[in-house]
């Protein structure tokens, strides 16, 4: 189960509270010209995931709706947090923390921007894949004193399956299944959960064309399997036949963006 952001608990607003001074202090120190704060207020109001990070402690001092709401913070909750502060508060794994973190410092020591694919778990436990640009902010020595972040959801160009594949190295199988018909949009209707087979086989009919001989040859099945798992699906859908399935996964946009990560 994924637990969101209990205000309640001592522990993290422990960890917000005291760095609301130090927080405070970067930014007088770092944030002061005019310039700096009408992109701070810019920031505010743009409507995908943007934040800066003070580049000494990784801490957020600038994050606008878009960049909290993924994490189930509010902007000013998020104030004075690191990446690690955030995971340990939703208790999600993030495989690639270090990989977010690593690109930071290359920011910060070369004073240039960087691009690179972010692979995590959102606060209802839902795989997001950013494309994430980094850009330093430079103080008036021209070393950096802040990183600008901004992040581009890529997630509705992964294929079903390979999302499905990523799932599973984050859930249990029928877990995985569940969150991913979730994401898709077509939990309402299954009456019954597909199983793995059941799935797969609906994925690859997606993707490609439905003759289940060509399912059978990419699945390493025979077709009276692939028939069989068909038959199973049908059996299991309700209010849309599984033509209709197909159809309402095909409209979804569909692309190969993993091969970077």
């Amino acid at each position: 189960m994924i637990i969101g952001y209990n205000k309640g608990n001592s522990k993290f607003s422990s960890i917000i509270n005291e760095s609301k001074n130090m927080t405070n202090a970067l930014f007088e120190r770092n944030l002061m010209n005019v310039s700096t704060r009408a992109m701070a207020d810019l920031i505010h109001y743009i409507d995908y995931p943007v934040d800066v990070k003070d580049v000494k402690t990784g801490r957020y001092i600038v994050n606008n709706k878009a960049a909290s709401e993924v994490s189930g913070l509010t902007p000013e909750e998020r104030i004075g947090l690191d990446v690690y502060d955030i995971a340990a508060i939703n208790k999600i794994k993030n495989h690639a923390l270090n990989k977010l973190v690593a690109a930071d410092h290359r920011v910060a020591a070369t004073s240039m921007p960087t691009v690179l694919k972010h692979i995590f778990l959102n606060k209802d436990g839902i795989i997001l894949l950013d494309k994430v640009i980094k850009k330093p902010i430079l103080g008036q020595n021209n070393q950096t004193i802040a990183i600008l972040s901004c992040a581009y959801n890529l997630t509705p160009y992964i294929k079903p399956a390979t999302l499905y594949s990523l799932y599973k190295t984050y859930y249990p199988k029928k877990q995985a299944i569940q969150i991913l018909l979730r994401y898709l949009n077509i939990t309402q209707f299954f009456n019954i959960m597909p199983t793995e087979k059941e799935l797969q086989t609906l994925l690859v009919m997606e993707a490609n064309l439905p003759s289940s001989k060509y399912v059978a040859r990419l699945m390493q099945i025979s077709p009276r399997t692939v028939e069989y798992y068909k038959s199973r699906l049908c059996q299991k859908l309700h209010r849309i036949d599984l033509n209709q399935l197909l159809m309402k996964l095909r409209t979804q946009a569909h692309d190969d963006c993993l091969e970077d990560l």
